[in-house]
């Protein structure tokens, strides 16, 4: 079963190479990277060769390849980084389901990265299949982990370079998006939507209700992929 839903979610991945490639930040337009939250303290580079072997440590993605699984032993370079803790992704894709490694101390980071190569998720490989597929290279990012919990963030659909909707992801505790927030938020994603690098774009900006005179962000950009239900009942693939 698994297997099976791991082959639809492959397949819909195949037909997006370049979509998905486009979100991961390095590939981000110019104006993209200047409105972006957080900017990389590190980055480690992944060749598509590179990719290929952290892919091989997934279970399900082995098992449907018929592959046999080896645990990752690259990206073993010095990165030097200056204290407080990161927000680790390879790619467009993070480690979110895996709570050890979704948010890391820099000091830990170095020694840490074998581990989190080898627990690369299901949801990860689909996603960097297109890497391997578009023999594209990529970077292992640690941005810097920032709280958004007094952030709005809003989710604005594109479409060929235009704003069609936009909804509210989050909203902090206790408080209600007044025009000022809103109008932070729509008037980036107004500028940013004509950069839009692909036809059908998702843009996840934020903006800090706690403090009147912070410019909305961005935060991640996801291809607007409609999927239909997988055998496991899943219908979003972002």
């Amino acid at each position: 079963m698994l297997q099976e839903a791991y082959a639809h979610m492959s397949s819909i991945a195949e037909k997006h190479t370049d979509e998905i490639i486009t979100t991961a930040f390095e590939n981000w337009p110019p104006l993209y990277k200047e409105f972006a939250l957080a900017r990389p303290v590190a980055s480690l580079p992944f060749s598509a060769d590179d990719i290929e072997m952290v892919l091989r440590g997934n279970s399900d993605r082995a098992r449907w390849k018929q592959q046999a699984i080896s645990i990752p032993e690259i990206a073993q370079q010095t990165i030097r980084l200056v204290g407080g803790r990161v927000f680790p992704k390879i790619g467009p894709v993070s480690w979110k389901e895996v709570p050890t490694f979704s948010i890391i101390e820099s000091s830990d980071a170095a020694a840490m990265i074998p581990a989190m190569l080898a627990s690369v998720t299901s949801r990860m490989a689909i996603i960097l299949e297109a890497f391997v597929i578009g023999g594209v290279p990529t970077f292992l990012h640690l941005f810097p982990a920032i709280d958004l919990a007094s952030h709005a963030e809003l989710r604005v659909r594109v479409r060929d370079g235009k704003m069609v909707d936009a909804r509210w992801q989050s909203v902090p505790q206790g408080v209600r998006p007044d025009f000022s927030i809103k109008e932070r938020i729509i008037s980036t994603a107004a500028e940013l939507c004509p950069s839009s690098p692909s036809p059908s774009l998702l843009l996840d900006l934020s903006v800090d209700c706690s403090d009147a005179t912070s410019p909305a962000r961005l935060i991640e950009i996801n291809p607007d992929i409609s999927v239909v239900p997988t055998p496991l009942g899943r219908s979003s693939f972002s």
